[in-house]
């Protein structure tokens, strides 16, 4: 069903991902023919989010495109017209410079953690649950590095023919022919002046071309030349992956126990606290007491929204809120769990402080099936 495009997004992007697969896919693989590989957005949020116009979203370009895309929360930022952090579907999400981590299988299908830049179109609402999941396009095809070419030994072998078709086509047919044409070289050689010079710097050059292309030691100079830059290269990413990691470590929600109270006195800072159901489905009861300094509460179920505080009546002086999702005092949020066992069973509750005090506090406790 088509939606109309509220938004025009572009920011950094960090969320969780499935797959059908029942195995990652390794680097030297192809990519699977089926749509067991296409990703599926379990939940996202976008960072340092801006307003981009529908003629810079169209211009953009990416490594990855993901259509019909939901539970996309995007945070509120300076340039981003939106003041409370929200909840949006992308029409289009496209990705550059993907990373995937912490890559894990669960009831046979692949989870993990994907980051990049993202330019969205952004509107309101769900869209409806799809059996295939998220589509994917891939901008450009799959190709191996030269370097795995390279330790494979393809290239190797490409090199082993090569030399023995240029050896093939240099067997003597008598030794005199090559005496003879010594002969007469070395007497040019030593005969020559300025340009024989030249000549001899040339034919140098030509001689260790030859000898790092089609030779043996020159295969393992040029092999362990590439090994070196490979490693360079895997150090670089590695330290890029660690960096990330520490972002969406600094990110993860705090994990909780059913039946366990929270309370909070501190600072306005936003705070989640995730919750894994079991295997008994039911209401879910969330008693919450903001106190009198107004605060919200989101419930959300697998990345999608499914209760949140929204009183009609606050204190006069936070009448500015009625209407945005805070509540006061004691309340009471309802979500009706149901247990499929091919899915995840995570629920996360979102905090976000009232930003016009330093300090709040607020308690709330889960009683799960």
């Amino acid at each position: 069903m088509s939606k109309d495009v509220k938004y025009y997004v572009v920011g950094f992007f960090q969320g969780t991902y499935r797959t059908l697969q029942e195995y990652p896919v390794a680097s030297n693989e192809q990519v699977p023919q089926d749509d067991k590989h296409l990703l599926r957005i379990v939940r996202g949020v976008i960072n340092n989010a801006k307003q981009i116009n529908q003629q810079a979203f169209n211009q953009s370009t990416s490594d990855a495109q993901l259509q019909r895309v939901n539970n996309i929360q995007i945070n509120n930022s300076p340039d981003w017209p939106e003041q409370n952090d929200r909840i949006f579907s992308c029409q289009t999400l496209k990705l550059q410079n993907v990373k995937f981590s912490n890559v894990h299988v669960i009831n046979s299908q692949t989870y993990g953690d994907i980051t990049g830049h993202v330019v969205a179109s952004v509107t309101e609402g769900s869209y409806e649950e799809i059996e295939e999941g998220n589509s994917i396009e891939n901008n450009e095809k799959e190709q191996r590095p030269f370097w795995e070419r390279w330790n494979s030994g393809e290239i190797n072998e490409e090199n082993k023919i090569n030399t023995e078709n240029i050896q093939n086509s240099e067997i003597d047919n008598g030794g005199n022919k090559w005496s003879n044409f010594w002969d007469r070289f070395s007497g040019w050689w030593l005969n020559s002046g300025c340009l024989g010079r030249l000549l001899k710097w040339l034919l140098i050059l030509l001689l260790l071309w030859w000898v790092l292309t089609f030779t043996r030691f020159g295969q393992n100079i040029f092999c362990g030349m590439m090994k070196w830059y490979y490693n360079y290269q895997t150090s670089e990413i590695q330290k890029e992956d660690k960096r990330l990691m520490d972002i969406i470590e600094e990110t993860k929600p705090i994990r909780s126990q059913c039946g366990s109270q929270v309370d909070f006195d501190g600072d306005n800072q936003e705070r989640s606290y995730t919750y894994t159901l079991g295997s008994i489905s039911g209401d879910v009861l969330i008693e919450y007491d903001m106190y009198e300094v107004p605060d919200r509460m989101e419930i959300m179920f697998n990345g999608k929204l499914v209760a949140e505080t929204n009183e009609e009546s606050l204190a006069p002086k936070f009448k500015y809120l009625e209407g945005k999702g805070f509540a006061s005092n004691k309340g009471v949020l309802r979500f009706n769990y149901i247990f499929k066992p091919n899915e995840l069973h995570e629920l996360t509750i979102r905090m976000i402080p009232n930003q016009e005090v330093p300090k709040t506090n607020w308690q709330f406790k889960v009683t799960c099936p």
